[in-house]
C-alpha cells in the first residue's frame, strides 16, 4: 500500500484519458444545463411581452380615446369607432368601414408589427350579480406573428349613461 502511495512514477495514459473524459461529460452537461436555460428565458419573455400588451390594450379600451363608447352607444355607429381603433387594414364592406360581428361580438384586430392582438366586445351588456348595469365582456388574445398564443384575458367595460 505505501508503494502506491509514494510511486513518483507519474500518471498513465489511460488515468489521463479518463480524467479528460469525465471532464468532458460534465461540462457538456453543464453546457445543456445553461442552453436549456436561455432557451426558456426566451419562451417567458416572450409570455410576459403579451401579458404586458394584453395589459395595456385593457387599459386603453376603458381611455375615451379609444372610441369604445362610439361602438356600444345608442345608436351604435362602428363607422365613427373605427379611425380610433387603429384597426388591421381591410375593415371594409362595399367601401365602407365596418367592424365584423361574429357570435354577438366585435371582432377587432389591432395592428402591430410584431403580436397578433385580437379583441372580442360583446355586442349586448350582461347582468353581473343581479344587477343590470352596462357592463360589456372585453376578450383581448395576444399571440405571435406564428399564431403562438402569448396572453389572453378579459375585462368589462362599463358604458357609462348619456353616451
Amino acid at each position: 500500500m505505501k508503494k502506491l502511495v509514494f510511486n513518483e512514477k507519474g500518471l498513465t495514459l489511460i488515468e489521463i484519458l479518463v480524467s479528460i473524459i469525465l471532464l468532458t461529460v460534465v461540462f457538456f452537461t453543464f453546457m445543456a444545463f445553461f442552453t436549456n436555460a436561455f432557451h426558456y428565458n426566451a419562451i417567458n419573455s416572450d409570455s410576459i411581452q403579451g401579458m404586458n400588451i394584453a395589459r395595456e390594450y385593457q387599459a386603453k379600451i376603458k381611455e375615451p380615446a379609444f372610441g369604445i363608447d362610439k361602438l356600444l352607444g345608442e345608436p351604435s355607429d362602428p363607422s365613427t369607432a373605427i379611425s380610433s381603433l387603429h384597426l388591421t387594414a381591410g375593415t371594409t364592406q362595399n367601401g365602407t368601414p365596418y367592424i365584423p360581428v361574429i357570435d354577438n361580438q366585435y371582432n377587432l384586430e389591432i395592428n402591430d408589427p410584431k403580436y397578433n392582438i385580437k379583441i372580442k366586445i360583446n355586442t349586448t351588456p350582461e347582468a353581473i350579480n343581479g344587477s343590470y348595469r352596462k357592463l360589456y365582456l372585453v376578450y383581448v388574445t395576444v399571440s405571435d406573428k406564428k399564431n403562438k398564443l402569448l396572453s389572453e384575458t378579459y375585462t368589462y367595460y362599463e358604458l357609462k349613461e348619456g353616451v
